[in-house]
């Protein structure tokens, strides 16, 4: 879960939640989450991240996905603002695609490669 959250607390604290939510409800108290508990707690939260990207900015985030630099915009601003993208400090900033929503695009691959 670590891993998924992309060092984002407020992602660890939502995966750990539907983690445990959905482990309770197929299990009860029976026994603990299980990785498939896991990836279901990361499709919920993916699904958010579908939901709310726009065309716009899936394009932006396959251009740095593809290994582009990354430009100062509203568009990654933006980007930053919903979490799709990540900042990070250190003693050089550099910024990273979330990877919960990596695997959108993923599912979307040929789609970007055909228009890019």
């Amino acid at each position: 879960m670590v891993d998924l959250c992309g060092g984002v607390l407020k992602e660890l604290i939502a995966l750990a939640r539907n983690v445990v939510l959905r482990a309770q409800r197929i299990r009860g108290e029976k026994g603990p989450a299980q990785p498939e508990d896991v990836e279901y707690a990361a499709r919920q939260v993916r699904n958010t991240y579908r939901a709310g990207l726009t065309q716009e900015q899936y394009q932006e985030l396959w251009r740095l996905y593809s290994g582009g630099r990354f430009v100062n915009s509203e568009v990654t601003r933006s980007l930053m603002q919903n979490l799709s993208l990540l900042g990070y400090d250190g003693d050089d900033a550099w910024w990273g695609i979330h990877p919960i929503a990596r695997p959108l695009l993923e599912e979307r691959a040929d789609e970007f490669r055909k228009t890019g």
